[in-house]
């Protein structure tokens, strides 16, 4: 999951002609983190997740859609990505995921 994130990112990133920095600048993260988010290499935090989107006025589902049909892998990773975070999160934490879904899923 973490690497169809990342790959969408890029291509978002790279369609409209932003550099890794700016979108780590403008997001407030390190850059070094960025490249790591974008390579696949790290589990994304939804906080994180939210910044890179606001940094290049983009939408949640927009960064989590993907350019080809949805795949049942691609569903079934989505929801065990879910549900590892509710498990491990606490109630505010979960509430922002809800809030995170409803407004992908609208």
């Amino acid at each position: 999951m973490k690497e169809l994130v990342g790959r969408r990112i890029r291509e978002l990133r790279a369609a409209r002609g932003m550099t890794q920095e700016a979108v780590a600048e403008a997001a407030g993260i390190h850059p070094k983190y960025f490249g790591s988010i974008e390579r696949g290499e790290v589990n994304l935090t939804l906080s994180s997740l939210g910044k890179i989107g606001a940094a290049r006025m983009v939408t949640p589902d927009e960064l989590l859609r993907s350019g080809d049909a949805p795949r049942k892998d691609d569903r079934r990773a989505v929801l065990d990505l879910v549900r590892t975070i509710a498990k491990q999160a606490d109630d505010d934490k979960v509430g922002r995921l809800r809030w995170f879904l409803e407004r992908i899923f609208r």
